[in-house]
């Protein structure tokens, strides 16, 4: 976030060289700042769109950045709902394979990530199912909750046993303490014709179109730059937060 408020500021510096403004520039002016070689240039997009949102500054068209956050995602609209839908109620599945195929497909987590998750981070109370991947628990819905339930408590049977050889993660490895490699979860995941990185980007875009950059990165664990990136991708123009404080940082340097 702090890089898109250097971008912000520089580009209202900019601006004002050629003597113009936020509220007075045009899409010529947008266009050739956009088409500079540098991070700044493309960070200010952030800004910009939450500007033109606001009636800030002219309705110009502010093109999207092309990355492999938006060209790499599941084809079809529905195609997301359809393998989430299978893995929760096709017990034929192993639940190894459910539970991670639907952090993927329906949370947006990296297959790296699910690979390392402890069974500790499963949170049970009165109020349902939690699971901790970022600063602040999510709710997981059934019939999820019940499936990650499923899952940690086999777990903890191994170590009631004491067998312990498993260790605390919920996706142990085939060597004994080791969590499941993530190459070996992604095969798996391939086999039920889930591809984790289309899934995964598909996920967050949904998601990152919803909520705020700030609640998406304490819920999913990711930082905040990205968390922005994804919202911005995503169209989502709730950036509020960056703009204003790029705007009095701007008065401040004046």
């Amino acid at each position: 976030m702090r890089h898109d408020i250097y971008a912000a500021v520089a580009l209202q510096r900019w601006l004002r060289q050629r003597k113009s403004s936020l509220t007075t520039c045009d899409q010529a002016q947008i266009d050739e700042w956009l088409a500079q070689t540098g991070r700044k240039h493309t960070q200010a997009r952030s800004f910009l769109t939450w500007s033109a949102a606001r009636g800030h500054m002219p309705a110009v068209h502010i093109p999207p950045r092309r990355s492999s956050r938006t060209t790499e995602r599941l084809a079809e609209e529905d195609e997301r709902w359809q393998i989430s839908k299978r893995l929760l109620h096709d017990a034929d599945l192993a639940l190894t394979d459910r539970v991670a195929g639907c952090l993927v497909v329906l949370y947006g987590q990296p297959v790296s990530r699910i690979a390392q998750l402890t069974s500790d981070k499963i949170l049970a109370g009165a109020g349902g199912v939690q699971l901790q991947q970022g600063s602040r628990p999510v709710e997981i819905p059934e019939p999820l909750g019940s499936l990650l339930l499923e899952l940690a408590h086999g777990r903890q049977a191994f170590a009631v046993l004491g067998q312990n050889e498993q260790g605390p993660w919920l996706f142990p490895g085939g060597r004994a303490g080791q969590a499941m490699t993530a190459s070996h979860l992604t095969v798996r995941l391939n086999r039920l014709g889930i591809r984790a990185r289309a899934s995964r980007n598909t996920a967050l875009l949904d998601l990152a179109a919803q909520i705020p950059a700030s609640v998406l990165s304490d819920v999913l664990g990711i930082s905040i730059t990205r968390a922005v990136a994804w919202s911005h991708d995503a169209g989502n123009a709730r950036l509020g937060y960056a703009a204003d404080i790029a705007r009095r940082e701007l008065r401040k340097s004046e």
